[in-house]
């Protein structure tokens, strides 16, 4: 949700279409990367919507009460991000603070940005619920007026126990901050619970709350605004001297993980999968599926590990991993490890990754994948499994046939390059080329055999990988190939 409204947020943002206008080396690009924003975005609440109206029309259960707890919780997570990464942040203050403005003035247009991000895809998303939800247009808009109290009431409550956790700075004001957190716990309580057919004094007085708390919070906080924001800057690094006992094979994971953790864009990138197999575990656990398809939710249970496996087979660190070293190649040309253990610790980062997720979403789709066979149940666990060791290994592989350690712009070598088409199709493909035989071969062959033949072919392919791996790793030298 983050990423989306920040996107979205960009996209409306006129100085953005701006530089479209103007910057003609680029401009198909940037407009083309806006429309898809735009897409993505209403792909995403067309999903929603189709899910929606799906529950209700196979069910008939009243979505109005788990909708509101989502949006809430949606706001919750949204505001986490917010507070900290757009109010306290030192960017521009800097020159900001040379000009005559108040930090009373500072911190509400801070305060207004970061409850702006906060609340645009909300209301996109609870305009698109309406519409799913409600038929009446009275109806649709009580619903959208009083879920949008909510976004407010979470910043409220994420703002307020931020305060708490500061020191020095806030502490004589943290007897305020205590009560600005029941006040907001209190307001989303009956923001929730705000029948359809509200009064309109009612919701004048809501929102009036909403106004009011808001001002409350800005009069804690304007008294010491730079203090705080100042309090929250990362802590430079402090380097010393590690004198554990660790192994080459526990420095060189330890290294690849530092990496990895040290580019966002990159962990996005890579470990986007394993968010959407978690995703998908809860909502096929979740929804009821033998009501709303009675005639495919068998085959569907079925076909759980091939889904599973499918899914974590686009989260992937390898694919440039080798490329990513750069002007760092020296380090590993000089250290005493062969390339084979190099690429052992990039597998072993990416299953750090892989491996929970996994291990979470079969756990959670237990009961349905028990009510198929117990194979399906084991293969939960084993295929996907093996589709990430295969991924891993796939990815390496890629990377240093194509490796090239002469780049400018880590950005454009882990979004443009054709390492991450190569490594993501060509898993898709093995993966979706499984499913396929599993769908139309289960009867013929059946399920349990159609289970091992394909957990025996996933072993043989990742045994060619292996010595394919091997035989590169030991004439590659970190060189553009």
């Amino acid at each position: 949700m983050r990423v989306l409204t920040v996107l979205l947020y960009d996209l409306l943002n006129a100085t953005r279409i701006s530089e479209i206008r103007y910057d003609r080396a680029n401009r198909m690009r940037r407009l083309l990367i806006c429309i898809g924003v735009f897409l993505f975005c209403l792909l995403t609440l067309g999903v929603v919507y189709f899910e929606v109206r799906l529950v209700m029309e196979h069910t008939g259960v009243d979505m109005d009460l788990p909708v509101r707890i989502c949006i809430l919780a949606f706001s919750v997570i949204s505001a986490l991000f917010t507070v900290r990464g757009i109010l306290y942040t030192s960017a521009n203050l800097t020159r900001i603070g040379a000009l005559p403005f108040s930090d009373l003035e500072v911190l509400f247009v801070r305060y207004l940005e970061a409850l702006f991000r906060n609340v645009l895809f909300v209301l996109m998303l609870c305009i698109c619920l309406s519409f799913a939800i409600f038929t009446a247009a009275e109806e649709r808009l009580t619903f959208v007026c009083t879920c949008m109290l909510l976004p407010p009431s979470a910043f409220r409550i994420i703002h307020a126990l931020f305060l708490l956790r500061q020191k020095n700075t806030i502490i004589p004001k943290q007897k305020k901050a205590g009560i600005a957190v029941i006040l907001a716990v209190a307001l989303a309580a009956a923001y929730i619970m705000l029948q359809l057919h509200i009064s309109s004094a009612l919701l004048i007085a809501a929102w009036a709350a909403v106004v009011i708390s808001g001002i409350f919070m800005l009069h804690i906080t304007h008294g010491c605004f730079y203090d705080i924001v100042a309090q929250n800057q990362p802590a430079e690094k402090e380097y010393s001297l590690n004198t554990a006992d660790q192994t080459q094979e526990q420095a060189l994971y330890a290294k690849e993980l530092r990496m990895y953790l040290g580019d966002k864009l990159y962990m996005v990138n890579s470990s986007f999968g394993a968010f959407v197999l978690l995703a998908a575990a809860v909502c096929l656990a979740a929804l009821p599926l033998d009501s709303l398809f009675p005639e495919t939710a068998g085959i569907i249970y079925q076909c759980l590990p091939m889904l599973f496996a499918l899914i974590i087979s686009t989260c992937c660190t390898t694919y440039c991993s080798f490329s990513l070293e750069g002007k760092t190649r020296w380090i590993y040309q000089s250290a005493p490890v062969s390339a084979m253990q190099v690429t052992i610790s990039k597998i072993a980062v990416n299953l750090t990754i892989s491996v929970p997720a996994v291990l979470i979403a079969a756990c959670i789709c237990s009961v349905r994948s028990l009510r198929s066979d117990l194979i399906v149940f084991l293969m939960s666990f084993i295929i996907p499994f093996l589709s990430a060791v295969i991924v891993s290994a796939f990815g390496c592989l890629i990377d240093m046939l194509l490796c090239n350690t002469e780049w400018e712009n880590a950005q454009v070598l882990m979004k443009q390059t054709k390492n991450y088409p190569i490594t993501l199709f060509g898993a898709l493909y093995l993966n979706g080329l499984a499913g396929a035989a599993l769908y139309f071969l289960k009867d013929t062959l059946g399920l349990r055999l159609i289970y091992v033949i394909i957990c025996a072919l996933y072993l043989l392919i990742l045994s060619v990988l292996y010595f394919c791996v091997k035989k590169k790793a030991g004439s590659f030298r970190f060189e553009r190939n």
